[in-house]
């Protein structure tokens, strides 16, 4: 168990390390180098049709649940986030059993409103 809690908390932080790379240094930096998935300055535009916001999702839910897929800043990002929810919850599972999922059940559910709103 401890294994899987520090392997799942090394994961989130390389994850978490890539993200931010990829965040703070657009266009730049070893990722970049990648191919147009792992390019954040542009390949935001990958989740609309023809790479035009212009013209909507380039696949159902390529804009919303589905954006995770599009490129490697949101590949990234979800991931890092559920290595550190499994490690969350691999720590919490024997004292708390499926209780173990409230921390990360009120996580997602605060941030998408909060983030939304934030944004306006």
């Amino acid at each position: 168990m401890l294994g899987l809690l520090i392997a799942l908390s090394i994961l989130a932080g390389a994850l978490r390390a890539c993200h931010d790379s990829l965040t703070h240094s657009p266009g730049v930096g070893k990722l970049s180098k990648l191919g147009p998935w792992w390019n954040s300055a542009t390949s935001w535009k990958r989740k609309y049709k023809n790479e035009d916001p212009n013209q909507g999702p380039a696949y159902f839910g390529a804009t919303s649940w589905l954006v995770s897929f599009s490129d490697a800043w949101h590949a990234t990002n979800a991931l890092s986030w559920w290595a550190a929810d499994a490690a969350l919850f691999v720590a919490a599972w024997p004292a708390y059993g499926w209780l173990a999922l409230v921390p990360v059940a009120l996580r997602r559910l605060v941030f998408q409103p909060l983030y939304l709103w934030l944004r306006k």
